[in-house]
C-alpha cells in the first residue's frame, strides 16, 4: 500500500492517454492551423532548395545578341574554314530506279563498302572461337617442347620395368636372410611358453602391481566427488548469498535509474508558448546574430553581380599581355575578296588541291584496309624455317633409339633368352593341369568333398552365430534372485578393489618374506622364469652368430653363380694383347690427342659454353617485329580513335573564360572569408558576456560526467540494504505493478 501511495500504477499513468483514443485532435487542414502555417512560411525562408529554384532554373540559360562582333566573326571564320560554300553543284537532277548509270553507280558503291565487303565476317565469323591446334606456331612450340623436355631426355630408371628371376641366386639369398630376420617367427616358441605358463597370485609383485594400480586409479580419486555430487544440494530463498544478488539486481535496475523520469512524464514543463519565455526570445535574437544565413544575406545578394571599370589598370594591361600573347594581330590578311564557283584561278586551286591530297592518293588503298595477311610463304618466313632447320639440336643430334637394331635370331644370347621364356612360361606350365580340370569328373561323397562340407560348416560365421541370433529373438527373463546375477555379484565382491587392498592395508608395516631374495624359494623360481622368458637371454646367441654367415666353396649354387658371372661379365671376354707404356712427347701419342680433341664433343662446344646461361631477349627479332606490325594492323584502338584523344585549346580570352575566371574568383570560400579569419584571431570577448555564460551552464547541463556524479559517489559510499527497507519494498511493489 505505502509502494502503491508512492509510485504511480501503470494504468494511472495510461489512462488520460486511452480516454483520448479516438478523438479529434487539431484542425481538418494544415492550413487552418496559423501555427503551422507559420512554420510552413519559416521552412520556405530557411530552405536551401527554395531559396536557390530560380538559381537552378537559369543557370543553363545563356543569352548571346545574333549581330557581337565575336560572334559575327566566328561566323566569317567558319565559312572560311569549312566547305559548305567551297563545293556548289551546277544543278540538282532525278534519276530513274533503273538507269543504266544508276546501276553501274550502285555496283560500284556495293564493291567498295566496307559493310558489304565485311558482311559475311560480321554475320558468319565474328564471334566465333578459333581454336589454334594444328597451327604453324602451336606446331612449332609442340617440336620445340619435345626437344627441350628434360623429362623426356632423361628417364629415372624407376620408369623402366625390371622382372627379377624368382630362382636366382639373389631372390633365394634374399628369402633365405628374411625368414631368419623375421621377428614373427623368432619368437613363436616364446610366444607358446609364455600362453602356458602360470604364475602364483600370491607373488609379493602381483600384491605391488594391485596396490600401485590402486593408489593411481582416477576413478578412486573422484569416488567421494561423485558420491558428493550423487546426494544433490539444499538451497533455500533466505540464504545470505541469494539475498546479497537480489539486492545487487535491485540497485542496478534500470526502472529504479529511470523512476524521477517516469514520474515527470506527461506533466507541462515551462511556458504557453515561445515568446512568454524571456530566454528563448533572447536566444533566438544571438541566433540571428550569429546566424550563418543572416549573415551571408547581403553577399548572396551581391555575389553575381561584378562591375570593373575598363579603364582600370590590370584590365588594361591584361589586355596588351592577351594582344601580346595571341595571335590576334600578328597576321594581318590584305584584303577579303569573293570569287565566282567558274572562275579559272579557282578550277586551278581545286585542281592543285586535289593534286596534293592526302586522301585522294591513298584512296586505290582504302580496300586494302582491314583484309588479313598470312605470311605463311614470304620470304621471312622460310628464312625462319631454314635457320631453325640449321639451329636445330634435335636434327644435329639424333637419339640411339631412332636408330633400327636387329639382333642375330641364333645368337647365344637370344636362345638363351627364348629357353628361359619357355620355362618361365606359367601358361606352358598349367597348361595340362587346365585340360584335366576340365575334364576330370569326381564323386559327390568322395572323402575329401565330403570332409571340406564338414569344414565349411565349422568354419561358418553364421551357424557359429545362429543359436546366438536365435536366442535373441526369443529374448530373456531375467530376475533379481536368479543364480547367475547372485553369482555376478559375488563375483564383484570377490574382485572389488577395496576388498582386494583390505588385507594389505591390514599387514602394511609387518614383516612379510624372508630376509634375503635368495632366501625365498618362490623368488628365485621366478628369477629363473624371468630369465628363460627374457627376450634378451633368448637372442644372445643369435646376436652373436647372426652376422657370421658359412657357405661352402664347391655347393652347387655357388658353382653355378661363378659360371653364370663368367658368361655375363665383359671381364673374360676382352683380352688384351700386352701394356705398353709411352712417353709424352711421342709422336702417335701427340697423333692420339689431336684426333681426340677432334672428337671430343667438349671442345666441339667449348666456344659456346660463355653462351649457356645468357638469358635473350626477343625484342627486335623478325617474329617480333612482324607480330608487332601484325598488331597495329589489326587494332580496332589504333584505327577507331576516340575523340578524346584529339588535344583541345582554349583561348584564354574568350568570354567563356573570362567569365569562368571571374566566376571563380567570386566562389572562392578563401577570399570570402579572409576578412572573418582575420578578425577571428583578433577579436577577444569578455568571460562575463552572456554568450559566454550560457555557453558554460548549457555545458554544465548537457555533461554526462555531471549528470552521473552523484551516482558514483554514491557506488563509492557502498550501501547497506536491509530486506524490509523501504525502497526494496517500493521496488518488489513497483515490480509486482509492471510485471507482465
Amino acid at each position: 500500500d505505502f509502494a502503491n501511495q508512492i509510485l504511480p500504477p501503470q494504468y494511472k499513468y495510461k489512462e488520460a492517454y486511452e480516454k483520448a483514443k479516438g478523438k479529434h485532435v487539431g484542425f481538418r487542414s494544415l492550413q487552418d492551423d496559423p501555427k503551422l502555417v507559420h512554420y510552413t512560411n519559416v521552412a520556405k525562408l530557411q530552405s536551401d532548395r527554395e531559396y536557390k529554384k530560380n538559381y537552378e532554373n537559369t543557370k543553363t540559360s545563356y543569352h548571346t545578341p545574333g549581330d557581337m562582333v565575336s560572334i559575327t566573326a566566328a561566323k566569317m571564320a567558319q565559312d572560311v574554314a569549312t566547305n559548305v560554300n567551297y563545293k556548289q553543284p551546277i544543278h540538282h537532277y532525278t534519276y530513274l530506279p533503273d538507269a543504266l548509270s544508276l546501276e553501274h553507280t550502285r555496283n560500284m558503291n556495293q564493291i567498295q563498302s566496307d559493310n558489304v565487303y565485311k558482311d559475311e565476317y560480321n554475320n558468319f565469323f565474328k564471334g566465333i572461337g578459333w581454336i589454334p591446334l594444328g597451327s604453324l606456331e602451336v606446331e612449332k612450340a609442340k617440336k620445340a617442347g619435345n626437344a627441350l623436355n628434360e623429362r623426356k631426355y632423361r628417364q629415372h630408371p624407376d620408369t623402366i620395368k625390371f622382372t627379377s628371376v624368382p630362382d636366382s641366386m639373389g631372390m633365394v639369398l634374399a628369402q633365405h636372410n628374411t625368414k631368419q630376420l623375421s621377428d614373427l617367427n623368432y619368437k613363436v616358441e616364446g610366444e607358446k611358453l609364455k600362453h602356458k605358463y602360470t604364475m602364483d597370485p600370491d607373488v609379493p609383485q602381483f600384491i605391488q602391481a594391485k596396490v600401485n594400480a590402486f593408489n593411481i586409479s582416477d576413478a578412486k580419486y573422484k569416488a567421494d566427488w561423485k558420491k558428493t555430487l550423487a546426494k544433490g544440494y539444499d538451497l533455500r530463498p533466505d540464504a545470505i548469498p541469494i539475498v546479497a544478488a537480489k539486492s545487487s539486481r535491485n540497485i542496478a535496475s534500470n526502472f529504479k535509474y529511470k523512476e524521477a523520469y517516469e514520474k515527470a512524464k506527461g506533466k507541462q514543463i515551462g511556458f504557453l508558448s515561445l515568446q512568454d519565455d524571456p530566454k528563448l526570445v533572447h536566444y533566438m535574437n544571438v541566433a540571428k546574430i550569429q546566424s550563418d544565413r543572416e549573415y551571408k544575406k547581403g553577399y548572396e545578394a551581391s555575389k553575381t553581380k561584378y562591375h570593373t571599370p575598363l579603364d582600370m589598370f590590370s584590365v588594361t594591361a591584361a589586355k596588351k599581355s592577351q594582344e601580346v600573347a595571341t595571335n590576334t594581330n600578328y597576321r594581318q590578311p590584305f584584303h577579303h575578296y569573293t570569287l565566282l564557283p567558274d572562275a579559272l584561278n579557282v578550277e586551278h586551286s581545286r585542281n592543285a588541291m586535289q593534286i596534293q591530297s592526302d586522301n585522294v592518293y591513298k584512296a586505290d588503298l582504302q580496300w586494302l584496309r582491314g583484309i588479313g595477311w598470312v605470311p605463311i610463304g614470304s620470304l621471312d618466313v622460310e628464312q625462319c624455317k631454314r635457320a631453325a632447320e640449321i639451329l636445330s639440336d634435335k636434327i644435329y643430334r639424333q637419339p640411339p633409339d631412332k636408330f633400327r637394331f636387329t639382333s642375330v635370331t641364333d645368337s647365344l644370347e637370344q636362345v638363351l633368352a627364348k629357353n628361359n621364356a619357355i620355362t618361365m612360361n606359367k601358361r606352358l606350365y598349367t597348361e595340362a593341369w587346365d585340360k584335366d580340370k576340365t575334364q576330370i569328373h569326381i564323386a559327390p561323397d568322395t572323402p575329401e568333398i565330403t570332409l571340406a562340407r564338414v569344414n565349411k560348416i565349422n568354419y561358418s560365421q553364421s551357424l557359429y552365430k545362429l543359436a546366438n541370433e536365435e536366442a535373441k529373438k526369443k529374448g530373456y527373463d531375467l530376475r533379481s534372485d536368479a543364480i547367475p546375477i547372485v553369482a555376478a555379484k559375488a563375483s564383484r565382491d570377490i574382485i572389488s578393489d577395496y576388498k582386494y587392498k583390505d588385507g594389505y592395508r591390514k599387514q602394511l608395516g609387518h614383516h612379510i618374506g624372508a630376509r634375503d631374495v635368495k632366501d625365498d624359494p618362490k623368488m628365485m623360481w621366478s628369477m629363473h622364469v624371468a630369465k628363460i622368458q627374457s627376450d634378451r637371454e633368448y637372442k644372445k646367441d643369435f646376436e652373436k652368430w647372426k652376422t657370421k654367415f658359412s657357405s661352402p666353396v664347391d655347393m652347387l649354387g655357388v658353382v653355378q653363380a661363378k659360371n653364370c658371372q663368367a658368361l655375363v661379365s665383359d671381364i673374360d671376354y676382352k683380352n688384351y694383347l700386352h701394356q705398353w707404356t709411352c712417353l709424352p712427347d711421342q709422336s702417335d701419342v701427340t697423333h692420339a690427342r689431336q684426333a681426340y680433341d677432334l672428337q671430343s664433343d667438349n671442345l666441339y662446344k667449348a666456344d659456346l659454353q660463355w653462351l649457356k646461361g645468357i638469358g635473350w631477349f626477343p625484342s627486335g627479332s623478325l617474329e617480333d617485329e612482324r607480330n608487332k606490325r601484325a598488331t597495329q594492323i589489326l587494332s580496332d584502338h589504333v584505327y577507331r580513335q576516340h575523340p578524346d584523344k584529339f588535344t583541345f585549346s582554349s583561348l584564354m580570352d574568350s568570354i567563356p573564360m573570362v567569365l569562368a575566371k571571374n566566376n571563380a574568383i567570386t566562389m572562392n570560400h578563401h577570399l570570402y572569408t579572409e576578412a572573418w579569419d582575420k578578425d577571428k584571431t583578433t577579436v577577444h570577448i569578455m568571460p562575463d558576456t552572456p554568450e559566454v555564460l550560457l555557453a558554460k551552464q548549457n555545458k554544465i547541463n548537457y555533461s554526462e560526467k555531471h549528470y552521473k556524479l552523484g551516482l558514483e559517489e554514491a557506488k563509492k559510499k557502498g550501501y547497506d540494504m536491509r530486506i524490509d527497507a523501504i525502497p526494496i519494498r517500493m521496488a518488489k511493489a513497483s515490480r509486482d505493478i509492471a510485471s507482465e
